[in-house]
């Protein structure tokens, strides 16, 4: 398991969380969907890749 300063950090802040929740899944899931709509100005999402058309058979063979 790893372990580190901010690995720490981010469990205590995992457990508090979790314990906010009063360990349900359901009532984390739906905060961590809040939070998100919240910031969602401040999330950043990776662009899809740009996908390379594949070889046809003719290209293949030459």
């Amino acid at each position: 398991m790893w372990k580190g300063p901010i690995v720490e950090e981010v469990r205590k802040h995992h457990l508090e969380i979790e314990a906010k929740c009063e360990h349900d899944f359901d009532k984390l899931f739906e905060k961590a969907i809040q939070t998100q709509t919240k910031l969602a100005k401040r999330l950043i999402s990776k662009p899809a890749a740009k996908l390379q058309p594949e070889p046809t058979i003719s290209e293949s063979r030459s």
